[in-house]
């Protein structure tokens, strides 16, 4: 329990230090958009290449971990696509806003996972979050993408949604590091320290982004968009991830692993992802810090139920 406050605690006081630094004169609308831009297409590209770049895809039981969590990812998208269509056509959310409530009940923080695996499961436990963050990046930050675009507050034509997808920041470092991989290219080290310098200071910028967005009057708001995401990121998301690793066989603390993976908040990333492409990134800042905020009691709650079922 105290790992998980210690863990989280920073993160909401930095969302919330944004939110002040916002409303003092130090940085005025035009330096938090530089500072978004620069969160966007240098910082979190560096460190998805350095994640990838480092994870131990060798030592990990592929099949044991991969598998489920693929089933479980595919299933939760396609429940949350169905629904969202439904919800829209019902006019529960805008369409503006269909993007933010997907990928903020999808896209997971494996930052927030990867630290309490380490400091919970030591070495192993934490070799098997960076394999897992490592190896759905791509596919999820793809999934994300091509949805925020096309639900974009300003539809775009097909050839202007691939053109997006090709020249994503994110995307085009995962290919990278996946190639240096597979060709057996190495960085060389002062490259390697410099993107990791740089994929260090992403998360905090990305925190201080996000606060810096919420308006206080929305964080009250009642409306469906908000809460509905808040339930299936914390609960759904979970439970259903438990339900898929016990019905393909997954044993022990691989369940709480993957469990883990995806009990935590939304990822930050989601938010300049948001303000790139078009989607409600106000709302989606307002969902996040709801979701850190509520993670201090959901996220003990879902491992408890895993090391339950991992006990059985």
């Amino acid at each position: 329990m105290n790992v998980i406050f210690d863990t989280i605690i920073p993160i909401f006081l930095i969302i919330i230090g944004g939110n002040i630094l916002r409303r003092s004169p130090l940085i005025d609308s035009a330096g938090w958009s530089a500072i978004e831009e620069l969160a966007y297409w240098i910082l979190y590209p560096a460190l998805t290449f350095i994640v990838i770049m480092r994870a131990d895809f060798e030592a990990i039981q592929f099949t044991a971990i991969a598998v489920p969590f693929a089933m479980a990812l595919a299933a939760i998208c396609v429940i949350m696509l169905c629904t969202l269509l439904l919800l829209q056509r019902m006019r529960l959310i805008a369409p503006w806003e269909f993007s933010s409530v997907f990928q903020s009940a999808i896209h997971w923080n494996g930052y927030i996972s990867v630290v309490i695996a380490g400091k919970m499961f030591g070495e192993h436990g934490l070799s098997i979050m960076v394999f897992i963050v490592a190896l759905f990046m791509l596919p999820l930050n793809g999934i994300v993408a091509l949805v925020t675009v096309m639900h974009a507050d300003e539809p775009k034509p097909k050839m202007d949604i691939l053109r997006f997808l090709r020249g994503n920041p994110v995307l085009l470092a995962a290919f990278a590091a996946l190639a240096c991989r597979a060709s057996g290219l190495s960085v060389p080290s002062s490259i390697h320290a410099g993107l990791d310098l740089l994929g260090r200071a992403a998360f905090g910028v990305g925190l201080l982004s996000v606060g810096a967005s919420i308006k206080i009057t929305r964080l009250w708001s009642v409306r469906f968009p908000l809460w509905f995401p808040i339930l299936v990121k914390l609960l759904v998301f979970p439970v259903l991830m438990m339900a898929v690793a016990i019905v393909t066989g997954v044993k022990s603390d691989n369940l709480i692993y993957l469990t883990l993976c995806v009990a935590v908040p939304a990822t930050t990333h989601g938010y300049l992802l948001a303000r790139q492409l078009g989607g409600d990134a106000q709302l989606y800042a307002v969902i996040t810090a709801w979701q850190t905020a509520l993670s201090f009691i959901t996220i003990p709650l879902m491992l408890w139920c895993a090391t339950q079922l991992a006990g059985g």
